[in-house]
């Protein structure tokens, strides 16, 4: 267990370090941010997910994967060393911040008792399919390849590097027990934990920059820590590209309004990579990604706002890779290249006002028709309809009050009290 906590710490000081010095170069404090280790640990597997690419297209050796992660985080420690003034003030914030790391580490400890105390659901926890994909991808001369959908998750990749990463220490001398589910459950577990919260506590600290009400804002944290305790994805999987999908938008929201309202490419950088970070977590980031960047046009577009193509242009790189992976047509590969050069061309010699000019002018349009468009296809005789595949369980006749009907819930629906610690628990689950 020793070595599952050691190897968590080292890659949270490596997302601090990073998180710190992307914090001080984005200028986020005047924001209301004041932990860095979220921004760092999302950056970072963005950076991956670049160094990885090259490797999943061409299924390459898992060493090339190994070495990468290795580079990435060499790296990192070079550029806190050339920065190191960042992680200075870094550090002399959190010095000022000592309620709130207090607060984090009491949060901390509850999420490791719920975690402990929660079982795993072998039926439907999806475990069984994760361990043997990321075992498989620790050693081999190409990568395995299952679908699509989770050839570019880079996530998991990245944990196979971990448990490569423990094993070359085991051999040269660092004597400890490990096994590969442990580091994914424990190591992930750690980090997600420690990341939720200090995105819980940085939502505070945002609603008392822009608001008075401390008090309010206070009562606001203790239901969101509440709201949060009561959902078995956080306490059950917290090792989940799916699981840490989710406070990556929460992430994104905030620096979505940011870049709305301030034309700042450094965020605007920033915020891009965060949307390859979450398509590294889980190919459903992709269409996130899409979601959100379709709302922010439309908001830019309703909003009359200007030189608001080069943001577009710069967050959409991650999806639009994504996009020609996923799809694997030459006819979008070459209508995505052809569209950025477009924009390149139209950049260089001044056209992009112009553009935006019309799209400010019909942004009704836009708003109206691609929803419909997205309403009418699925109708039209060319469409291939897929049958969905639930995975554990079928959508049709289910019971809402069969704890087995749903993925991750047998245990949660029964509130039987046998102990205090069972008690407590679903208090919690009651309040969320």
């Amino acid at each position: 267990m020793r070595i599952y906590i050691l190897s968590a710490i080292v890659l949270l000081v490596l997302s601090f370090l990073l998180g710190s010095v992307i914090v001080d170069y984005c200028g986020l404090r005047k924001y209301g941010f004041r932990f860095t280790a979220p921004f760092g640990f999302f950056v970072m597997i963005a950076l991956l997910q670049v160094c990885y690419y090259p490797i999943q297209i061409t299924h390459g050796d898992s060493r090339l994967i190994h070495f990468s992660t290795m580079l990435v985080f060499f790296l990192i420690v070079m550029l806190a060393i050339i920065r190191r003034n960042s992680i200075v003030i870094q550090i002399k914030q959190l010095i000022k911040n000592k309620k709130q790391i207090l607060f984090l580490l009491f949060i901390m400890l509850l999420c490791f008792v719920f975690y402990y105390k929660t079982e795993i659901s072998l039926r439907t926890d999806d475990l069984t399919f994760y361990v043997p994909y990321i075992s498989g991808n620790i050693h081999t001369e190409h990568l395995t390849v299952y679908n699509v959908q989770y050839d570019y998750q880079g996530y998991y990749h990245f944990i196979a590097s971990i448990i490569f990463l423990l094993e070359k220490l085991n051999t040269i001398g660092f004597n400890y027990d490990y096994l590969p589910i442990g580091a994914i459950t424990w190591i992930m577990a750690i980090l997600f934990y420690f990341l939720l919260t200090e995105i819980m506590i940085d939502i505070y600290n945002i609603m008392n920059k822009n608001t008075d009400n401390h008090r309010l804002n206070l009562f606001l944290l203790l239901i969101l820590v509440i709201y949060n305790f009561s959902f078995a994805w956080y306490l059950s999987q917290p090792y989940y590209g799916n699981t840490m999908r989710r406070i990556n938008v929460i992430l994104l929201i905030p620096l979505c309004g940011i870049i709305s309202k301030d034309h700042n490419l450094k965020i605007t950088a920033l915020v891009s990579l965060l949307f390859g970070s979450l398509i590294s977590f889980t190919s459903t980031g992709f269409f996130f990604s899409a979601m959100i960047i379709y709302c922010l046009l439309l908001y830019f577009m309703n909003s009359k706002s200007k030189n608001y193509i080069e943001q577009i242009a710069l967050i959409s790189i991650f999806p639009a890779i994504f996009m020609v992976l996923f799809i694997k047509s030459k006819l979008i590969s070459i209508f995505v290249i052809l569209l950025y050069l477009v924009y390149f061309v139209f950049k260089i010699f001044h056209i992009l006002p112009y553009i935006e000019k019309y799209l400010n002018k019909f942004s009704a349009y836009f708003f109206i028709g691609v929803p419909m468009l997205f309403t009418i296809v699925p109708f039209l005789p060319f469409y291939v309809k897929r049958k969905f595949n639930s995975g554990s369980f079928e959508l049709e006749n289910y019971n809402f009050f069969d704890p087995h009907a749903f993925e991750s819930v047998p245990n949660y629906l029964n509130f039987s009290v046998y102990n205090v610690s069972s008690f407590i628990r679903n208090f919690f689950f009651l309040l969320g």
